[in-house]
């Protein structure tokens, strides 16, 4: 609405021209929300000027103001191809991975828990819905293979270590043992040690 590009307009005479990956907010006009992210979006060149790059900042970018913003939810929108010109599954592929990465990047308290990549254009549309149904089924895989480490760690390597390593009588730890835990050399190595006394201290704090 003439509001909503009005607040615009100031912004940018007041910053000057909104380069490929900024951001600005300005409120949300007529649209049923809060706020409206405007972003700059890079153009496809053949993918020799690191387009995929500027993608991934951009949506990224956008992924941090709505926390910086503390919003609930985002709506970005996808234009045919993702970004113009931009081959549709590289397309797709970026904007899950940048989505992914805030995730993974953001405190658990992030208010934002709700992205939604909007489109009308039902190729593209379909594109994405492929790569989320890959990227659901990468995702699984590797919780699959965390929870199996998160077990092997704490079923097996961390009891063998505690029982086997500790010097109960002069302290420290032993860290020359073989597969049954006998020690067969006693030097204690500074760098071992203080390795081992990290661990466990990152372990309790974890915990």
């Amino acid at each position: 609405g003439q509001a909503m590009a009005a607040e615009l307009e100031a912004c940018v005479k007041e910053q000057g021209a909104v380069q490929v990956g900024d951001v600005v907010v300005t409120s949300a006009g007529g649209l049923h929300a809060t706020f409206c992210v405007h972003a700059v979006g890079p153009t496809w060149h053949g993918g020799n000027q690191n387009e995929e790059q500027q993608l991934y900042d951009t949506v990224y970018k956008c992924l941090c103001k709505a926390h910086e913003l503390q919003v609930p939810s985002i709506a970005l929108p996808v234009l045919p191809g993702g970004a113009p010109g931009f081959p549709e599954q590289l397309s797709a592929d970026t904007f899950f991975k940048a989505a992914q990465d805030f995730a993974d990047s953001v405190d658990v308290a992030s208010t934002v828990n709700a992205i939604h990549f909007t489109n009308s254009d039902r190729s593209t549309a379909e594109v994405f819905a492929e790569a989320l149904t890959e990227h659901r089924t990468h995702l699984r895989k590797l919780t699959a293979a965390c929870r199996r480490l998160h077990a092997e760690l704490y079923d097996s390597v961390l009891p063998f270590w505690e029982k086997h390593s500790v010097d109960a009588e002069h302290g420290g730890f032993f860290t020359c043992l073989d597969r049954d835990g006998a020690c067969f050399d006693t030097k204690k190595y500074i760098w071992l040690q203080g390795r081992q006394a990290w661990m466990w201290l990152k372990l309790y704090n974890l915990h």
